[in-house]
């Protein structure tokens, strides 16, 4: 049984699926998804070479039909879905529940809900009717995101012990798994203090680092993905600071690749309590 709930930027939503008053009758869009070859060709060379391949935005056609008792209701209710489904209002989240799970995708209207006429169509308690939306991201994500902290200080003793000891070392490592079908961008949180506190991917050998010092009640948020790429301190108080020209310049803010990516945190001055927190959604193609 399929059920798809979008809530728009105002968070009213809708709920369309197999029950009244809004009931799905078909949905396109799930996986066709054109891309754009990039190539280049050489002088006399036969053919070209492949350089890239990128996606172009998802185009998801949902036609539904609307059935109240009475033609007062079900006028309301065009009322209701039309105001839902406003272009104006901008990205909203589109969450598609179906046998395998379930999957969200940002979308905007691309018009209007249409409601055809004629006999077929719309009657004194249903009406067909239309509506497109556009994802200008087009992968879909997997409902909860993956979370997991990383400790500054990794212990290195353990009971009992000989002299001398090594109590711990700067720095600590997490594999994170990516099984969706594209690399998927990162949110970092890091939590002071710390000296110049650098994230490694070491699975690519792309680093983050911000040559700055964090205070115990600073929390520093890194996100990667693309249109919204920051860099950021907050302080006890909430007040947010954009650090981004404090990066170094080698810097990467990277994504994580397909399969597993070990990520390790690095400072050159820090203490036991700080902790790194990596966020992040597996993204697919196609369901």
């Amino acid at each position: 049984m399929q059920k798809l709930i979008y809530t728009n930027s105002r968070g009213d939503s809708v709920t369309i699926g197999h029950n009244p008053p809004f009931q799905l009758a078909s949905i396109e869009g799930l996986g066709d998804l054109d891309a754009d070859i990039q190539t280049s060709k050489a002088p006399y060379q036969d053919g070209s070479t492949y350089l890239d391949a990128l996606l172009n935005e998802r185009t998801i056609s949902i036609g539904l039909r609307i059935k109240e008792n009475s033609i007062e209701e079900l006028f309301e209710l065009r009322k209701n879905i039309a105001s839902i489904f406003n272009p104006k209002f901008g990205l909203g989240t589109l969450r598609y529940e179906y046998p395998g799970g379930v999957k969200v995708i940002n979308a905007v209207a691309d018009h209007v809900p249409t409601f055809p006429s004629g006999n077929n169509n719309h009657g004194p308690t249903f009406q067909r009717s239309m509506i497109t939306l556009i994802c200008p991201d087009p992968y879909w994500r997997d409902i909860e995101s993956i979370s997991k902290p990383m400790s500054a200080i990794e212990p290195r003793f353990s009971f009992p012990f000989k002299f001398p000891v090594e109590f711990g070392t700067e720095g600590s490592r997490q594999v994170y798994n990516n099984i969706g079908d594209v690399p998927a961008p990162v949110l970092i949180e890091f939590r002071g203090p710390a000296t110049n506190p650098r994230v490694i991917n070491e699975t690519t050998g792309e680093f983050i680092q911000l040559n700055r010092i964090l205070g115990p009640d600073d929390r520093l948020f890194i996100d990667t993905s693309i249109g919204n790429k920051t860099v950021e301190i907050v302080d006890a108080s909430g007040k947010r600071t954009n650090v981004f020209n404090w990066l170094d310049v080698n810097s990467t803010l990277f994504d994580l690749e397909l399969g597993e990516n070990t990520i390790s945190y690095l400072a050159d001055d820090g203490r036991e309590n700080a902790i790194v927190q990596i966020t992040y959604q597996n993204r697919y193609v196609g369901i």
